[in-house]
């Protein structure tokens, strides 16, 4: 009983949640990571930054059951930029898009052959950093529980 109601006022108060809407809002809002740099090229690190987000959250697909969707979507997006790629990952509301994480890989300089940045709506979120720093380094990268 007592978790019934718990579940009941975090389902209650979910509601009153703001998330960000865009990517700037993001960057405004939401917690900075460190500059990751990594010695590998920005074609391998966005390679592997992909692989990461593949095991963890979803590109782009809707489950439906007799037309509900019944499951909560996070999705991955890639935009390519001339420097590398950003990643977005969004959960969809409407028709917009709830902005969670983003990450950018680039060319570095002459310290650092590619660097990673990331921004995160919350706490919960910004534990991809550390992972992102695995990947930085040339590790392997497991999903945040």
């Amino acid at each position: 009983m007592k978790k019934i109601a718990i579940v009941t006022a975090l389902l209650t108060l979910t509601g009153c949640i703001s998330f960000p809407q865009s990517e700037q809002a993001l960057a405004e809002t939401g917690s900075k990571s460190p500059t990751m740099c990594s010695n590998q090229p920005v074609e391998k690190l966005t390679k592997d930054i992909e692989k990461y987000l593949s095991k963890c959250y979803r590109w782009r697909r809707d489950v439906y059951v007799n037309g509900a969707n019944v499951t909560t979507n996070f999705y991955v997006s890639k935009k390519e930029i001339p420097e590398g790629a950003k990643y977005f990952v969004t959960l969809p509301h409407g028709e917009g898009s709830n902005f969670l994480l983003t990450v950018l890989a680039e060319n570095g300089n002459s310290e650092c052959q590619s660097t990673i940045n990331g921004y995160a709506y919350n706490f919960m979120w910004a534990r991809h950093f550390g992972k992102l720093e695995k990947i930085a380094k040339g590790e392997e990268a497991s999903c945040p529980l």
